[in-house]
Formats: C-alpha cells, structure tokens, sequence
C-alpha cells in the first residue's frame, strides 16, 4: 500500500464493492442505500434533471448532487479518446489520487473538500473511467472576490492564507498541480483547495522545488490582468520567503 493510500483508509473504516465494471470505495460513515445507488449508477447520476452540472467538456464532466439531505460535488475524469485512454490505463486514476490526497492535506491543516468515496471503471480489466465525490463546499472561488478593486485588508487575508498553504506543501514535498484561482474556494475568507487531482508527493527536494515553481508560476498567473494584485501576491509571497523576485 501506498503512503498516501494510508492516509485515507487511516482516517476512517472504509467500504469497498464490487459491481459489473466498477469498483466503488467510500468511507462507511456516508454508507447509505442512496449513496451506494449514486456510486453503482454514476453516469444516471450526472444525467439526473436535477443535477446541476457545473462543467462537461472532454477532459470532465463535474456536477452537484443531493441526497440523504446534503450537497455533494460529483465529478467524472473523461477520456478523450483512445490514446488518452490507454495513457491513463497505466496511471493511477486522477479520483484515486483526490480520495488519498484530501485526507493528508487535511491532517496537515490544509482545508480541502472532504471526500466521500470514489469509483473506478475498468474495461477489459485495463483502467478507464474514474468518478470522485466529495462533499459541496460553499463559498466562492478566488476568481470571484480577488481583484484589483478588492478591499486592500481582504485581499491581504486571503493571500497570506494561500501563501501558508504554498509554504506547507513546499516543507512536504507536495505540490498541487494547477493552482488556477478556480481550484480555491473561500469559506469565510479562509481558502480551501480543491480539484486535487495533479497533487504529487516528491521524493526529491530538487524534484519538490521545481514543482513549487510551477505551482508559484501557475498561482500569480491567475492575476496577469490584475497588476496591484499579482504584487500583492509576490509581496505575500516574498515575506514567507518563498521567492526572490517577480
């Protein structure tokens, strides 16, 4: 078993069920004949009327859900065509990788969407499909509140927040992968990352550094539009010590 595997099945019992193709895992504390119905029947789910689909291109179709009285984010990793197909057949699913990630990066104080289970579709026992559902945080994303008319104070808070988070995947030799300013949500001005399925573990700490500078790049690139805000990212950024310049 893989490290970041443990870090889900440690922090609670897990079920795991087998049906036609698919291969259903969730933590038991959601266990329910709705959720069991949801992860068994995962196209119908994203299909049903009352889903509101918030994205369906080639790479994902990603849609929110309700049952047994919540809110859940639902999201399906497509394949966009038979290359990609057998590309990913080789890799471990990008749901898997958001249900083993979510839990460390909480133990770490990371906020992030708490996973409730995920599904893996298998065609010819190779690896095709993969579905993650999490539960539905409410709040904005980045891109919504953060700009260069942004309250000074408010835009501080929050990109001071995302700095911390920068600077605790670096000491972890994690990275996430694309820190676009859709993937943060803001509860209460507090970020939360989401869309965790690029995040890696790098044994390296020079492997672990030139992602970190991927991840630095990606995150002020978000505010090329916005002048005084992409400054006041690099200055948040140059206080933690995270960069040198621009």
């Amino acid at each position: 078993m893989s490290d970041e595997s443990a870090y889900a099945l440690l922090s609670a019992d897990v079920t795991i069920h087998h049906q036609d193709r698919l291969a259903l895992c969730f933590f038991s504390r959601y266990d329910s004949p709705m959720l069991r119905q949801v992860l068994a029947h995962p196209d119908d789910a994203l299909k049903d009327p009352d889903c509101e689909v918030l994205k369906s291109d080639r790479t994902s179709t990603v849609g929110v859900i309700s049952f047994d009285g919540r809110r859940f984010v639902f999201k399906r990793y497509n394949t966009k065509n038979t290359w990609h197909a057998l590309r990913r057949a080789l890799r471990r699913a990008r749901a898997e990788n958001c249900w083993n990630f979510a839990p460390r990066l909480t133990a770490l104080g990371i906020a992030t969407a708490p996973v409730v289970g995920w599904v893996q579709e298998r065609i010819a026992g190779l690896k095709s499909r993969s579905w993650i559902l999490c539960e539905h945080v409410a709040g904005p994303t980045c891109a919504s509140v953060l700009s260069d008319d942004s309250e000074p104070a408010v835009c501080d808070e929050i990109l001071e927040g995302i700095t911390g988070i920068l600077l605790q995947l670096r000491q972890n030799r994690l990275s996430h992968g694309d820190l676009k300013a859709t993937n943060i949500l803001l509860v209460h001005n507090r970020p939360v990352i989401v869309d965790l399925d690029a995040v890696q573990t790098h044994i390296s700490a020079a492997a672990c550094e030139r992602a970190f500078k991927r991840d630095c790049s990606r995150w002020l690139k978000n505010w090329r539009e916005q002048p005084e805000l992409k400054a006041r990212a690099i200055k948040q950024l140059r206080k933690a010590g995270l960069v040198n310049g621009d």
